[in-house]
């Protein structure tokens, strides 16, 4: 006798599939501003996007806010402005009317992964230290004179000029208004951004380090106070601590 049966009546017995996944992808930045700059061409819709690439709306969503905060450099295409080398002339022709009002005024330079931000209304003399740097090397060139402060705690790299500044002088005691320039960490070691009070305008300066991290002082609560040549080394990935200022006494009398 078949012991085999087909009543319905009998319970099914459940089936469990089990999908053996890869674990949770990894996307470099470059991927990430390639389909940032994707969904933001005309025409485009996001989930198509993600579907497309593989990956869910909220990080493309995610990845195109990191953008507008430069966190992320968008690849330039044919139809986008690129910057060109800028010729100096003795004689400027006089400047047009503005038309936007003065606190408005934002100036943005970014060069291999540098940026700075000037607001207000820069002087020539601001826009030519700017835009002279060459098209192979921008280095940030401090004065001596300048007084710099270091945050050692890490601080939301989501502020801007203004929030920075503001939580300079709040919590740190150093107003960039007053003609200091302030440095600040992210969690990321590779992440650095200066705000400083050039006289015309409010600066930020934003840099990120590819391939390694700044060398940063200990994390302790407060400033650390920092020279011209260190902030240079720092900025360039080296490491600032072997750099100090020869200390030359001021001379009583002339010789």
């Amino acid at each position: 006798m078949d012991d085999h049966s087909d009543d319905i009546r009998r319970p099914l017995s459940p089936r469990i599939e089990v999908y053996a996944g890869a674990g949770r992808k990894r996307w470099p930045d470059d991927l990430k501003a390639q389909i940032a700059a994707e969904s933001l061409e005309p025409g485009a819709i996001v989930t198509d996007v993600a579907r497309r690439h593989g990956c869910r709306p909220q990080q493309v969503h995610d990845w195109r806010r990191r953008a507008r905060l430069g966190q992320l450099v968008l690849p330039a295409s044919a139809d986008t402005l690129s910057f060109v080398p800028v010729v100096s002339e003795s004689a400027l022709p006089a400047a047009a009317e503005a038309t936007g009002s003065p606190e408005a005024a934002v100036v943005t330079v970014e060069l291999q992964g540098a940026r700075v931000e000037v607001r207000g209304t820069p002087g020539l003399a601001v826009l030519s230290d700017v835009l002279g740097a060459s098209t192979d090397t921008f280095m940030l060139m401090p004065p001596a004179s300048l007084m710099i402060y270091v945050a050692t705690q890490p601080v939301d790299f989501r502020k801007g000029a203004e929030g920075l500044a503001l939580l300079a002088k709040e919590t740190l005691g150093h107003d960039p208004m007053k003609g200091v320039a302030v440095v600040f960490r992210a969690k990321r070691a590779d992440r650095v951004k200066i705000v400083v009070w050039d006289g015309s305008g409010l600066v930020m300066y934003w840099k990120r380090l590819d391939g390694s991290g700044f060398k940063w002082p200990p994390i302790v609560a407060g400033v650390m106070r920092m020279n011209a040549a260190q902030l240079s080394a720092l900025l360039a990935g080296m490491d600032w601590t072997r750099m100090h200022a020869p200390r030359i006494p001021q001379p009583k009398a002339l010789a």
